[in-house]
């Protein structure tokens, strides 16, 4: 049986607050800067997947009727029937967290995150980190300070 959503995320911000440790010990090395990008990332996708997996256990109690798209964004697969099964859907960080805050406040009838649910110009920043580390083309990519 999977692991509950709060558990992946709780262990990701484990592993966060010890890089930040880290950091503070022996200050933001090119390969603890690295890392740091890959986890921050990891949490991201991991509190969009606690998020939308809260959000559908909330519409199935409140008869929330959920769309063949969202459902196929929430279980990141398409065809059939996401839920249990159909091809793999790849869905890029940000438009999983935008989908994932607005599925939220739709389903338990909050307000709409801010600004449509845009995330910060710096998101993007570290995004292409992010990129360039973990598909590394040339050595420049592991270059981390001119972000």
């Amino acid at each position: 049986m999977p692991d509950r959503p709060k558990t992946v995320v709780d262990a990701l911000l484990d592993d966060l607050q010890q890089l930040g440790v880290l950091i503070d010990q022996h200050g933001p090395t090119p390969f603890l800067v690295r890392v740091y990008a890959r986890t921050i990332f990891s949490v991201f996708d991991g509190y969009a997947y606690f998020l939308k997996q809260n959000a559908v256990k909330r519409a199935e109690a409140e008869g929330v009727s959920l769309s063949k798209d969202e459902l196929e964004m929430i279980y990141e697969r398409r065809g059939g029937d996401p839920a249990r099964g159909g091809k793999p859907k790849t869905v890029s960080t940000a438009e999983n967290l935008r989908f994932a805050m607005k599925l939220w406040a739709r389903v338990n009838g909050g307000e709409a995150p801010p600004r449509d649910a845009q995330l910060p110009p710096e998101f993007e920043r570290i995004r292409v980190l992010r990129n360039a580390i973990t598909h590394p083309k040339r050595i420049e990519d592991f270059d981390v300070f001119p972000y």
